[in-house]
């Protein structure tokens, strides 16, 4: 623990545009669940000793992001990575030609242009350019907002097997986990269920959601997800797979490796008879157990990745936390699922790609993903999936950390030393810089289909 100690100092020190006193201890912005993992498989104690790393990690990539695309920096003829990387993974192109103003399109500017019937994909760049810096800055925020422990305080656990999915039969519990009799003054006669509940007491539709009950530290309650977001599965009527050690639902058994849950809160007005448990408020992330496992870094290494490797070799154990940041930050920030390049294809028009129902992951289908934006007809503003993309930030942040530590050129997915031609200097293809076509639309859901 003192080598650690000594370790993340140090890292500290290092930050830009942050201090020693504006970096709080991860357990003043999160509850983590540390109950013994002997009784509780959500527990996060055996992964203790790396929350420091990932915690300064995540701090270091957002500080870095912030301070490499102010307006300083990003017009500084020296920064032309920086803005290829932001073409790469955001679709901003910066001007062709850099002015006085710099490499940014300013809002006096646009208006010029959009009086002369123009202006677009101007407006759209640098739009997004704002709303990146906007990302960024609300993500410190959140990094360094403290509270004391209570029922809004966002949590950490690293499994999901805390919750336990109620039936309708299921009997209503009160704030100390008793059932609550039918007759208050025959306390050990019949049980109201748990539908007949809702919709008889409170005049809520139960089938319209999920219930599940929860203990956390001295805390327990209802944890409410709505069937809309959380569709059954076939023959089980469970929002997830079973796991084969509870025989319950974990949202653990599916693809993902964490999850951001915001928790349906107790339609109000409460009836003033309304004696059960609490329904949970806060913001909780799920830190999967295979989010913990194979062979991802705990840290970047100190020499820089050979001449071709590809992006996603820099991926490290913090990138799952730092994902689900993002989804903390906005709750419109989403998952979409990823865009696949067709074999052979220069990737100029969006006619060249395709799409699955998977999520996107990774450095590389988050680039996939900008080179799509970018192609033909360009990607409007109001379409823009890059800038709510969690993956975008989180590899975006990565990224731009690396080619820092190792004065490399991480743009074309692959490690170079030599940076390709810089956006800065020529402008994006002609090809698909300048059509202004829009995009169809796509609904604000997590984890929804990217249109092609």
């Amino acid at each position: 623990m003192r080598s650690q100690y000594w370790h993340c100092l140090l890292a500290v020190l290092i930050l830009p545009t942050l201090t020693v006193a504006t970096i709080p201890q991860i357990k003043n912005v999160f509850q983590i669940d540390y109950r013994k993992a002997s009784q509780y498989k959500s527990s996060c104690v055996p992964h203790v000793n790396k929350f420091g790393t990932m915690w300064l990690q995540m701090h270091e990539m957002t500080a870095n992001a912030i301070d490499a695309l102010s307006p300083k920096k990003y017009n500084d003829p020296k920064e032309a990575r920086t803005r290829t990387l932001l073409y790469s993974f955001f679709g901003i192109a910066p001007k062709e030609k850099p002015d006085s103003n710099g490499y940014e399109y300013s809002i006096n500017e646009i208006t010029r242009m959009q009086q002369q019937g123009r202006g677009e994909p101007e407006n759209t760049y640098n739009r997004k350019l704002s709303a990146v810096r906007t990302q960024y800055q609300e993500a410190q925020r959140f990094l360094t907002y403290e509270q004391r422990d209570g029922p809004d305080k966002p949590r950490i656990l690293c499994d999901s097997t805390f919750l336990s999915l109620q039936r309708a039969d299921d009997e209503v519990k009160d704030v100390d986990g008793k059932a609550i009799p039918k007759d208050p003054n025959r306390p050990a006669g019949e049980k109201w269920k748990l539908e007949e509940w809702e919709q008889t007491k409170c005049r809520r539709n139960f089938e319209t959601n999920w219930y599940f009950w929860y203990t956390f530290n001295a805390e327990q309650g209802y944890f409410v997800l709505p069937k809309f977001d959380f569709p059954a599965k076939p023959k089980i009527n469970t929002p997830w797979d079973l796991d084969p050690r509870t025989k319950k639902p974990s949202a653990c058994h599916e693809n993902d490796a964490g999850w951001v849950f915001s928790p349906l809160e107790k339609p109000t007005p409460i009836p003033r008879d309304d004696k059960s448990a609490p329904w949970t408020s806060a913001q909780w992330v799920i830190l999967c157990p295979s989010s913990w496992q194979g062979n991802t870094m705990l840290r970047l290494p100190e020499t820089a990745p050979p001449e071709g490797a590809e992006i996603n070799t820099l991926d490290t154990t913090a990138m799952t936390f730092y994902h689900e940041l993002w989804h903390l930050v906005d709750e419109k920030t989403l998952d979409y699922h990823r865009v696949l390049p067709i074999r052979g294809k220069d990737l100029t028009s969006k006619s060249h790609f395709t799409r699955d129902g998977i999520p996107i992951r990774g450095g590389k289908e988050a680039l996939t993903l900008g080179k799509w934006e970018n192609a033909n007809p360009i990607t409007r503003l109001h379409d823009a999936q890059t800038i709510k993309s969690a993956e975008s930030f989180a590899w975006f942040g990565l990224t731009l950390m690396a080619q820092k530590k190792y004065d490399r050129d991480f743009s074309t997915g692959v490690c170079r030393k030599d940076s390709p031609e810089a956006v800065g200097q020529s402008g994006p293809s002609s090809k698909t810089s300048r059509n202004t076509k829009t995009t169809r639309s796509t609904k604000s859901r997590r984890s929804i289909p990217t249109m092609v």
